[in-house]
């Protein structure tokens, strides 16, 4: 029996960026395959729809329904009526307001089970510093709607995926966080998502903290100390984990399919070899997902490019895999 296609939402994030633009793109890219409900101010979508004279039908939504959210060559809005005039690539605090209240909306829905997903699109972290909302980013808002006190991201790009044990702080404090509990969740929640994301046994590979993994503590010693423990005790508990493997050869050794997915441990560490290789062909098709949500959730590997919004050549492949990506877990998740 074939499934109803799952229902995900996209914001369209800051009315000046690329957002809208990427958000009508992808709802018309991906459809059948997904539904994909647009969550934003129906004025600016119907603007950028013009302006890059793109010929969607637009419909707005007073509330997200799955008979609505499928119909075919037709684009569902919902419109929170939130931006008083547009603009192209200005800063401004009541678009750095609007973007965070597409993803409160959004997020509501997914944890109500009208959505079965949603993907974030690009924000300005200036323009939300000049709003008056009450969370400070997006990552703030979802902690707040997934109810968990902290998350780890995983990016994703074709043949390559890498979760991160630290998150965004300046490299000297990294050491520091890098512990064997750390580690161990984040192998455990690499391996968790893995499943969602139809791997069924992963192999997954952990780099080491210091060059060549420490090399038998020549290079330090955070590898044997912390990471060799975390791995043996993600072993016993029945996941395919090794290493620490030395960080300048994991990644190629994943690409070349030795393992299903990397764990890292710091940002850069991560992120430059999924960032490099998911734009090769000059569009960056990366996805950012976080691990240990109750929902399905991706945000953009990239921000809000004002420098070419209202251009009309802003690339969707970010967006159609988070959507993608989303979807599968949610598909994945049911059938579990």
């Amino acid at each position: 029996m074939n499934r109803p296609p799952s229902i995900v939402a996209i914001t369209i994030g800051d009315p000046a960026g690329i957002g809208p633009e990427i958000a009508l793109k992808t709802a018309r890219n991906v459809a059948p395959e997904v539904g994909v409900v647009v969550v934003g101010d129906l004025d600016v979508v119907r603007r950028v729809n013009e302006d890059c004279d793109f010929g969607i039908t637009l419909t707005e939504l007073a509330e997200v329904t799955r008979e609505r959210a499928t119909q075919a060559d037709i684009v569902p809005v919902i419109d929170l009526d939130n931006v008083s005039d547009h603009e192209y690539g200005v800063v401004r605090g009541d678009y750095g307001q609007a973007s965070l209240e597409y993803l409160e909306y959004a997020l509501g829905k997914v944890t109500d089970g009208d959505l079965d997903g949603v993907v974030g699109g690009p924000v300005n972290a200036k323009a939300i510093t000049r709003s008056n909302f009450r969370f400070d980013s997006p990552s703030s808002l979802v902690l707040h709607y997934a109810d968990v006190d902290q998350y780890s991201i995983m990016l994703s790009t074709e043949g390559l995926h890498v979760s991160h044990v630290t998150p965004e702080v300046p490299l000297k404090d990294v050491p520091d966080l890098v512990t064997e509990e750390t580690t161990l969740q984040t192998i455990r929640m690499t391996e968790r998502m893995m499943r969602d994301l139809g791997t069924p046994d992963p192999r997954i590979a952990i780099a080491g903290l210091n060059p060549h993994a420490g090399l038998d503590g020549l290079r330090g010693e955070e590898d044997d100390r912390k990471i060799r423990p975390a791995i043996e005790l993600a072993q016993d508990e029945g996941i395919d984990a090794v290493g620490p493997e030395s960080p300048d050869t994991v990644f190629a050794s994943a690409l070349n399919g030795a393992f299903d997915a990397v764990v890292s441990m710091y940002h850069d560490q991560g992120h430059i070899p999924v960032k490099t290789v998911g734009s090769m062909d000059g569009e960056i098709d990366v996805s950012a997902i976080p691990l240990g949500l109750p929902f399905p959730y991706s945000a953009l590997g990239h921000g809000t490019a004002f420098d070419i919004a209202g251009h009309c050549e802003a690339s969707p492949a970010s967006a159609e895999r988070s959507i993608r990506l989303v979807a599968q877990i949610a598909r994945n998740a049911d059938a579990s």
